[in-house]
């Protein structure tokens, strides 16, 4: 019996149908690549031509190694579920016979036990008690490392994502109890409405100086009293101001009809003004 000898990495017997064909030659691909990246890889063509107990052979492989591949196709499927004709793929159907029974005799040994999938094959050749959809499988792209990845960190405890190291739980300080006397927290009282600046005025029958910024909802007439520009801001300093024939700054009253607009300055506005904005000047209002 000719034996690869595993340099550290892990133990791995190939399972699979032998089609005798391109399938058969494809797991020969993946049994050299896994010895040529260091896994302990063995298959039945290393001693196909010395006379073997193959099922005794079969069943020594599978408990000398802590892995097996079961390399998926509907042939494997089929002898291992008995649905072929009797007679045909004795191999395949001894070891996952007995595959069968290391899983029913205790369920964690499943772990040791990987579908893998070789490019073009699909779930529905993985044996139903491997887990055909349920269970992890290890579809391959190709035999290079790259391709056989997700495969190699399996048999070689190798996560793609580590769990990183737990870190230190921090020390929150508790919220301070103020007592029962204390003053209520002002991040915690309600919402309330700030009352108007000293530049907000109600006003009836009377006049309204300096740069008024808003009027609402006039009942009555607005008379500009002295024109003026944009809020806060001398008609002087606004720009084109000094401009031969520049017109006067205009203010913008907007009545109680949307389609009613006035433009004012220094002049009287008519009865049930809705708004007026940014006026600099003196707002008389009758």
């Amino acid at each position: 019996m000719h034996e690869p000898v595993p340099t550290g990495g892990p133990r791995v017997f190939i399972s699979y149908a032998n089609d005798h064909g391109p399938h058969a030659e494809a797991v020969i691909r993946l049994w050299r690549s896994l010895i040529a990246h260091g896994i302990g890889a063995y298959l039945d063509v290393e001693d196909q031509d010395n006379r073997q107990d193959w099922p005794l052979w079969m069943q020594r492989q599978i408990d000398a190694a802590d892995y097996v591949i079961v390399v998926a196709s509907t042939a494997y499927r089929d002898r291992a579920e008995q649905r072929i004709e009797r007679g045909v793929g004795r191999g395949v159907a001894h070891e996952s016979a007995y595959l069968r029974e290391l899983v029913y005799e205790n369920p964690g040994n499943s772990r040791r036990f990987l579908p893998v999938l070789l490019p073009g094959e699909t779930p529905d050749g993985i044996p139903a008690f491997l887990g055909r959809y349920g269970g992890t499988r290890y579809e391959l792209r190709s035999f290079t490392a790259a391709g056989l990845e997700p495969l190699l960190r399996a048999l070689t405890n190798q996560p793609k994502y580590p769990r990183p190291p737990l870190g230190t739980i921090p020390a929150l300080p508790p919220a301070r109890d103020p007592g029962p006397d204390a003053p209520p927290d002002p991040g915690s009282a309600p919402a309330t409405r700030r009352a108007p600046g000293p530049s907000a005025q109600s006003v009836t029958g009377s006049t309204v100086h300096g740069s008024v910024v808003q009027i609402r909802n006039v009942n009555g007439s607005v008379r500009f009293t002295r024109g003026g520009g944009p809020v806060g801001i001398p008609a002087s300093d606004l720009p084109g101001a000094d401009l031969p024939g520049a017109e006067p700054p205009r203010m913008t009253a907007v009545p109680p009809s949307p389609d009613a607009g006035q433009v004012v300055t220094d002049s009287r506005v008519g009865d049930g003004v809705t708004q007026l904005d940014g006026v600099g000047g003196d707002v008389e209002i009758s």
